[in-house]
């Protein structure tokens, strides 16, 4: 504005101001003037808003323009005694804006009022109760609204630099905590107290608050590791008592989710391991070791056992059904041999066993399907070194040998895989000179004997019969079988011995670099991350967040590779993956990666998406548009089959290939003959049928949607199937990808009765950076003869007050039931008129999306009410309850 208007501006403000008033100046770095001009009532005209003083007390002043003249529309009291925030932001309304004042009530605290212009006056729609010390107006795409309205992060001063931060939105007609943008957020706050607990790692004020910001965030793991360090302290904070409450209720979360793991879950482990890999060891973290083993066998189907060793001759494969996808297994002619039988199933390992899993409990079953082990295990992971881990009773780990005893005396918190005979476990212990209780780490042998009893605070695994103990703060060792120490490290972090180095950090501020066993300084610290070394390199990283840094050195910390990429991956057989962001524009996209040898030379241009390991030779890529193999000169293989499609090969016994494309499992021959494929087709009964349809317009959108034929009437089929399109989220996109962006959609028939059926619709929202994605649920519930799709208030009479009553009923489970103590008790107002929800033979299910009334990693809380209990409610000639009662 130039000076010659803002003299006008001023004159025309101070028109109004009553004679004792003065303008006051905005507080911050760049103190201004208290006066906005900005649209507030939508009618496209500014108007100008002007904070003042007058006898001591601050007033809103709002000038609206209206017959040709600026006139007074509100003169509204204040709060305290200065300004610290004035702008407009689309808060309440996508189309319009809301003026925020930040009334400063105190040193740190202000007051935050939110105006909204409403039947002709200005009104404050913020609730009493709304401070901050430090505030931000966000948007970002969430579940509740897109990028529709802004959300709002308070961040709250407790003490020192330590704040409480609460994301609030305005959701159908309230201001209520913005759990669906958390994902998102919360990664910032994550980052600051990783920050604060690096600079001041003997503060547990900063550890709890970055625990309860992992939980928020739905990343649990991390979230118990920083539990734990807190209470380690003699006074951690805020008190004891309340720590170990926010870790039961990060405990029960891990029960309620029954040990299984979801896409999303899946998804989600994967990109937090990688983050987490590059700083923390991963024995200290409880549940995420196990998962991530799961993780690997399920999604990258590339157990090594399997691959290794010929002459397994059966493959896991799984199909739609009417209870949801099924599993079982093939032979090597396609031919089934083991039926569709099992909730989960993976492939067989060297020792002639395979994980599966029936109603959220996992056993091992043998070639002819008998079972070795039933199923009755938390989890199982792949046998390694002839042993496998489990877990027992929701959270307690035990070793099994692979004629399925248990060979561990009792249950551990947490067991790893065997590393050279050896496997850490933790104990729960008694600190003798505070009497508290802490979580320490030892080792087993393979018959499950402790070998060295828990008294580490950490504990990596054994290479070449040596291993990283961490004692206490700024003391680790190295130690041998029998837990003698063959050196002692002053350093603030030790990572895991290998290749006769090791990882180390001097100070929580400081930078990586790598040491002899002996403790003499090999590399100087100059990294931001630093991993192990492997044949004589190392992948090292100099960048700070999404900066590209990654490069390869060798033990003279010379730079094979420079450290100029955004991700490098070792694939064995002396050969590297360097992937780039080709996008200037998008540095967050998802880069392509060029294969390099070890002397750093490139042999091809940056041309995958995705490189797997090389095995005997060979590697599956993806290029976006097709999948195939190349070998180590990154030319492709001939003799193997180029496949339509992203995703990954693995040549399995018998020149069989196993292909996951387009997250779809199939097996082709080396010709590329199909042996085996998913049905495409679901029978109903002899009339009806779920058809799959595909819908992948660039490479980061895939949607599989069901389309139902058989109905009676063709105009209601041609209704249903475009409302199933539409819920599936089949809708115009770019044909180019969207760079930073990335969506996946699937569906599941999981009842059918009579003319009812009950389709599943599973969609996978992810924004490239964040900790996670976020997953969407719906369940559409059709008539096969009318094409009518039920609400929850078709189940019942007319009039009915099924909202309280189901209400009520919902409280006393989350009152009562300890497996829901995770809901946010205040989050929980009662359901909807139509709320999420679907059925089976003899009960209603109703459900909430994630952050709604939980953590992200609850998933989609789902309570289960007997129709016995309801049966009054129910409209038992409706056309709804006929559908699918006999």
């Amino acid at each position: 504005m130039s000076t010659h208007h803002e003299a006008q501006l001023t004159q025309l403000v101070l028109s109004h101001l009553p004679s004792t008033a003065t303008v006051i100046n905005i507080e911050g770095p760049l103190p201004r003037q208290a006066i906005y001009i900005g649209d507030l009532t939508g009618d496209e005209i500014p108007e100008i808003s002007v904070v003042y003083k007058a006898n001591e007390e601050l007033y809103l002043m709002v000038l609206i323009f209206t017959d040709q003249e600026w006139k007074v529309a509100a003169r509204i009291k204040g709060h305290g005694y200065g300004l610290t925030l004035m702008i407009s932001e689309p808060i309440l309304y996508h189309d319009r804006k809301s003026l925020l004042i930040g009334w400063q009530i105190g040193a740190v605290h202000s007051k935050l009022s939110i105006y909204k212009w409403e039947d002709g006056e200005f009104i404050d729609a913020a609730p009493e109760d709304l401070y901050y010390s430090s505030i931000e107006i966000i948007n970002i795409p969430g579940i509740s609204g897109g990028n529709q309205t802004s959300d709002i992060a308070l961040w709250i001063h407790d003490t020192g630099e330590a704040y409480r931060v609460e994301v609030i939105g305005f959701r159908e007609g309230k201001f209520v905590p913005a759990w669906d943008v958390y994902p998102y957020y919360l990664v910032n706050v994550v980052q600051y107290y990783e920050r604060k607990t690096e600079e001041h790692p003997n503060y547990p004020l900063y550890w709890y608050y970055l625990a309860d910001a992992q939980y928020r965030a739905g990343m649990l793991p991390a979230a118990l590791q920083s539990i734990h360090k807190n209470l380690l302290f003699q006074n951690p904070y805020p008190t004891r008592k309340e720590i170990q409450q926010l870790q039961s209720k990060i405990e029960n979360i891990y029960k309620h989710m029954g040990g299984q793991t979801t896409e999303e879950q899946i998804i989600e482990e994967q990109i937090m391991d990688k983050q987490v890999m590059e700083e923390q060891m991963m024995k200290k973290r409880i549940v995420e070791k196990q998962i991530v083993e799961e993780q690997k066998q399920f999604i990258e189907q590339t157990a090594t056992s399997a691959i290794t060793k010929r002459g397994t001759s059966l493959f896991h494969m799984a199909e739609k059904t009417t209870e949801g996808t099924k599993w079982g297994y093939i032979n090597a002619e396609g031919e089934t041999v083991i039926p569709l039988q099992y909730s989960e199933a993976r492939d067989f390992q060297k020792n002639g066993l395979a994980v599966v899993a029936q109603k959220r409990k996992y056993g091992l079953t043998k070639h002819s399907g008998e079972y070795l082990v039933e199923p009755v295990y938390t989890s199982i992971a792949p046998f390694v070194e002839q042993r496998a881990i489990v877990t027992v009773d929701e959270y307690y780990f035990a070793m099994l040998n692979e004629e399925g005893e248990m060979v561990t005396e009792q249950t551990y918190p947490f067991i790893s895989n065997l590393a050279g005979n050896r496997s850490v476990y933790s104990m729960e212990t008694t600190n003798s000179n505070t009497g508290s209780s802490v979580i320490q780490y030892g080792y087993l042998d393979s018959e499950g004997k402790v070998v060295i009893p828990a008294q580490y605070e950490e504990a990596s695994d054994y290479d070449q019969q040596k291993a990283v103990v961490k004692i206490k703060d700024y003391e680790y060792a190295l130690i041998n079988e029998m837990g003698e120490r063959l050196a002692t490290y002053p350093y603030y972090y030790v990572g895991n011995y290998s290749d006769g180095f090791l990882v180390f950090k001097e100070t929580a501020s400081g930078t990586y670099g790598y040491m002899d066993e002996r403790g003499t300084a090999m590399i100087p610290p100059s990294f931001t991350g630093a991993t192990a070394f492997h044949q004589g390199q190392a992948i090292v990283n100099t960048s700070d967040v999404y900066k590209p840094g990654y490069g390869v050195i060798d033990k003279q910390g010379v730079y094979i590779i420079p450290a100029e990429y955004q991700d490098i991956r070792d694939l064995g057989e002396d050969r590297w993956a360097v992937g780039r962001t080709l996008d200037a524009k998008h540095p967050l996209s998802l880069p392509l990666y060029a294969i390099a040898d070890r002397t750093g030379t490139l042999l091809t241009d940056f041309l995958f998406s995705d490189v797997s390991e090389f095995i005997d030779g060979l590697a599956s890529v993806n290029d976006q548009e097709q999948t195939y193999f190349i070998d180590v000169s990154g030319t492709p293989v001939p003799g193997y089959p180029r496949i339509e499609g992203s995703g990954t090969l693995t040549v399995k016994e018998d020149d069989v290939i196993q292909a996951l494309i387009d997250q779809r499992l199939f097996y082709v021959n080396r010709t590329g003959n199909v042996i085996w494929e998913p049905n495409k087709v679901i029978s109903l009964n002899g009339t009806y049928r779920v058809k799959e349809a595909k819908y992948k317009p660039n490479p980061n959108y895939l949607v599989y949607y069901p389309v139902i034929e058989g109905m009676p009437d063709a105009i209601s089929e041609q209704r249903v199937n475009i409302r199933m399109k539409q819920l599936a989220e089949v809708k115009k996109v770019p044909l180019i990808e969207e760079k930073e962006e990335t969506f996946t959609g699937d569906y599941d028939v999981i009842y059918y009765k009579k003319d009812l059926v009950v389709i599943e619709l599973n969609g996978y929202h992810y924004t490239i950076g964040a900790a996670h994605g976020l997953p969407t649920k719906i369940h559409a519930l059709i008539h096969l003869v009318t094409g009518r799709i039920f609400m929850l208030r078709d189940l019942f009479k007319a009039g009915a007050d099924y909202v309280k009553v189901l209400s009520k009923r919902i409280r006393k489970i989350i009152t009562d039931d300890p497996a829901y103590s995770y809901v946010f008790s205040e989050s929980y107002q009662g359901i909807k008129p139509n709320q999420p929800f679907y059925v089976s033979d003899n009960a209603l299910h109703l459900y909430f999306a994630p952050y709604e009334i939980g953590p992200y990693a609850a998933g989609f809380p789902t309570f289960t009410i007997p129709f016995d209990e309801i049966k009054e409610l129910i409209y038992k000639e409706g056309e709804f309850w006929k559908s699918f009662q006999i």
